[in-house]
């Protein structure tokens, strides 16, 4: 019903038009006005029991997607896919693809702030201060950069080096009751914030 008439087969045209008690004159119709196209999609929303979407359901959804969907995952795709099966199983009609990927974009990232907020406040001042010394550069590298140092290929030598790492890591212990609501999805998230970044760009990541 968004397109023009004669772009649609005439069977299904019929079809629909039976289905929704419209005049049959619309038939042989090839082009209509942007009136009637609007009333046709009314009628074709009425007959599939389906609502609008407007700005209080898209609030709504971003709400819920912080509180159960983006709090857990750390993949976009899969807080997209949540979003949409939400609004299909309430009957809402779906808005276009780029508002619905911009919402849930804005939506993982206060899910992921709010998580850090979480974690910021339940960290001593010690350890929030030997964790952002990890951050701070000694010459040319921070000790953030030599935990993310690739071991290579692997060998007696990468092995020994791994497990110092392993081991300096150890002296950071963290346990925080929030960390242990974390999912592993979310961890990997993060883990992969931390690959990505450098320590200067974490450094603006840190909560407030």
């Amino acid at each position: 019903c968004r397109f023009s008439p004669g772009r649609m087969p005439l069977q299904l045209r019929m079809r629909l038009i039976d289905e929704l008690a419209l005049p049959r004159s619309l038939i042989s119709t090839k082009r209509i006005s942007r009136t009637q196209k609007s009333n046709i999609v009314k009628d074709v929303r009425a007959f599939l029991g389906m609502t609008k979407c407007n700005n209080a359901v898209l609030d709504q959804l971003r709400d819920r997607l912080i509180q159960e969907t983006a709090a857990e995952e750390g993949d976009i795709i899969t807080v997209v896919n949540a979003a949409v099966a939400y609004l299909r199983t309430q009957f809402i009609e779906l808005p276009a693809f780029t508002k619905i990927s911009d919402l849930c974009a804005k939506a993982l990232n206060i899910a992921d702030q709010n998580l850090m907020d979480k974690l910021g406040s339940a960290l001593d001042q010690n350890t929030c201060d030997r964790l952002d010394a990890l951050l701070v550069s000694t010459g040319t590298r921070t000790a953030f950069d030599h935990f993310k140092e690739d071991i290579g290929s692997a060998g007696p030598k990468e092995i020994l080096k791994v497990l110092g790492q392993l081991e300096q890591i150890g002296q950071y212990p963290l346990d925080a009751p929030v960390l242990g609501k974390l999912t592993r999805r979310k961890i990997d998230s993060f883990a992969l914030l931390g690959w990505k970044n450098n320590a200067a760009e974490l450094d603006h990541l840190k909560p407030g």
